[in-house]
Parts: structure tokens; C-alpha cells; sequence
């Protein structure tokens, strides 16, 4: 110490940059990367809480938006809004407009192809549930605008990612059961395998969501206009102009006139797309036909163990690096203590 100054050695500098690199990683490990596994059973658990009394939603929404406290990454946030947007979607005290603003909130941050489609189509609701409130015409079609925007980004999302016009069977998927050494041949065979099957039933899955969200979104055009007054030409050029597919704009004009005849819409087969018409009545699409997941029997002299031990390394790698790197933290902190309080003496 001199004129009444800590002189600080460059070995104690270097402690105590590594003591906040080491601490703001711990941050990091355990408030931002918190599994998508751990939120979603939080956010199911808040969301199956529900009991439908009055003022219900006030509780749900509080418990919801407190999960956003903290720092969390862009995809969670997403999770924890398009929740929110479940639980409105689905309770008594419909909230239109808190239904859109939670709506738009979520698709501000990153979610998946089917989480961004339905986000789109309760949007799209909250303003139909809106509008169905509204005598004034003029008012009605100011909304039914609104709508459009929402509704149709959906749906050029849909015909963007598409690859077939009707529903499909699920492909089946093997499950395997394999104790030893993971680089052996038969284990590697098996888990390639598995893999292929998984993402095979997945993109079938995908087809299959993507083939009814566009039946959704294309009659929510139609429902909204199909009421008067009727503006065909509106919805001709706002359609031409976000999706630039004539065909489509077409079937869109084509849908509204049915649902104004009292007509509903259904999904056609395969042939009918290839021929251009994707829209017809009176049938609603029916869901798709699972296939049965097959069991593979277990190699002789092996033993049957549910795969569970990735889960809880998956869930508890996290935490535990959050302690490592705390322990790690203190410890040199100690050190820089200890190595300040020996200079001073």
C-alpha cells in the first residue's frame, strides 16, 4: 500500500477477469439456457390450471408473463407468448384483443414452421371474433383488412413449405433397444435406422399439419368475405399482391362464393391439385391415419431399457454446470481476497 493505494499485481487482475468471465457464464448456463423440455411442462402445468371461473385468465396471464422475468432467450420468450395465446384461445372469457396483441408479441421472436401458422391463425380469429361484433359496414371492412394481412402471410407460408395437397399416411417407426459399447455396428446400423424413420414420420406429419392449415386459413378469407359488403376486387388484389399466385387468388374468390351459398369447404385428392382445384364441398378434411409405431424384438442376451437416461442428462447438464461454474467462481474469488488481504499485510 502506498499513499493510500491497493497496488494490484497482474496475477490478481487476471483472477478477478476470470472470477466475471466465470460467473457471467454461470449466468448464462443457468437463466438463458434452461431446456425447452423444463418451460413447456411449466407453461402446461399454468395452462391446465385453469378453471374457468371468472376472472380466471387474469391468474393464468400473471403466472404466464412472470415465467418472462429474467433473462431468457428469444425462442423461449416465443414459447411463453404463443402459451398465452393458447390459453385465451381456448378459454370462456374471449379477449380478442388481448388474443392479438399476445399474437403479434410471439411472432416477434423465433418459433418453428407450425408455431408461426398458428399464431397467424388466432390472429386471424381474434379479428373475426372482433368483427363479429361490428354492424357498421364500414367499420366491418376496416377489420376484415386487418385480418387479411395476418391471414394471408399464413397462408403463403403454407404454400411456401408445402410439397402435397392432401393428407397422407404416417410412416411407421421402429423403436430399438440396444445395451453396449455405441461404436459397434450393429448399434450404429440401428440408431441410423431410427433416425431415417423419425424423420420421415416428421416431415409426413409436417405435410399433413401444413395440408390443414391451409384449409383453415383459406376459410378465414372466405368466412370474412363472405359477408356483406362484398369487395371481391379487394380481395383479389390483396391476395395477388401477397401470395402472386393467380390460382390461388382464384380459388380464394372461389371459396368465398361457396361459403356465401352455405357451402363447406373440404380438402380434394391428390389428382385434383395436379388439375388446379384444391377446394371443394361439402366434406371438412378428415385427420390422417396413424400407423401403429412397430416393436423390434430385443437381440438375444440383451436387456430392454427404456431410453430415459438422455432425458435426465438433458435436463440436469444444465444445472450442473450452473454449479460447477458458481463453485469455480467462488473459489477464485477467495483467491483474489486472499491475494489482496496478504498485499495489504
Amino acid at each position: 500500500m502506498k499513499d493510500g493505494l491497493v497496488r494490484i499485481t497482474d496475477t490478481e487482475r487476471h483472477a478477478v477477469v476470470a472470477v466475471a468471465v466465470i460467473l457471467f457464464l454461470g449466468q448464462r448456463a443457468g437463466a438463458g439456457d434452461v431446456p425447452r423440455s423444463t418451460l413447456r411442462r411449466r407453461l402446461n402445468e399454468i395452462y391446465a390450471s385453469r378453471t374457468g371461473a371468472e376472472g380466471d385468465m387474469e391468474r393464468i396471464e400473471a403466472a404466464t408473463l412472470r415465467l418472462l422475468e429474467g433473462p431468457r432467450l428469444p425462442e423461449q420468450r416465443g414459447m411463453i407468448f404463443a402459451s398465452l395465446v393458447r390459453a385465451y384461445a381456448n378459454s370462456k372469457e374471449k379477449q380478442p384483443a388481448k388474443m392479438a396483441h399476445y399474437c403479434m408479441e410471439a411472432l416477434k421472436h423465433p418459433l418453428d414452421l407450425v408455431g408461426k401458422l398458428r399464431m397467424y391463425s388466432y390472429w386471424v380469429d381474434a379479428i373475426i371474433m372482433l368483427a363479429g361484433e361490428v354492424r357498421d359496414p364500414e367499420e366491418f371492412a376496416t377489420l376484415r383488412r386487418r385480418a387479411m394481412s395476418p391471414c394471408l402471410d399464413g397462408l403463403r407460408l403454407v404454400l411456401e413449405n408445402q410439397s402435397a395437397g392432401n393428407y397422407g399416411p404416417l410412416p411407421a417407426v421402429s423403436r430399438f433397444h440396444y445395451i453396449g459399447s455405441t461404436s459397434d455396428p450393429g448399434y450404429q446400423e440401428m440408431r441410423k435406422r431410427h433416425e431415417k424413420q423419425m424423420a420421415a414420420r416428421k416431415k409426413a406429419e409436417l405435410q399433413n399439419e401444413l395440408v390443414f392449415r391451409e384449409w383453415v386459413f383459406v376459410r378465414q378469407c372466405a368466412v370474412l368475405y363472405a359477408r356483406e359488403p362484398r369487395a371481391t376486387e379487394e380481395l383479389q388484389r390483396l391476395a395477388r399482391d401477397k401470395l402472386g399466385d393467380e390460382g390461388a387468388v382464384e380459388e380464394l374468390v372461389e371459396a368465398a362464393r361457396l361459403v356465401r351459398e352455405g357451402k363447406i369447404l373440404r380438402r380434394p385428392k391428390s389428382d385434383d391439385r395436379e388439375r388446379g382445384g384444391r377446394l371443394k364441398t361439402p366434406e371438412e378434411p378428415k385427420p390422417a391415419q396413424s400407423v401403429p409405431i412397430e416393436l423390434e424384438p430385443v437381440p438375444a442376451g440383451r436387456v430392454d431399457v427404456e431410453p430415459r437416461m438422455r432425458e435426465a442428462v438433458a435436463f440436469l447438464l444444465p444445472t450442473w454446470t450452473l454449479v460447477a461454474l458458481s463453485a469455480c467462481g467462488v473459489a477464485l474469488l477467495g483467491v483474489g481476497v486472499w491475494l489482496l488481504w496478504k498485499r495489504e499485510s
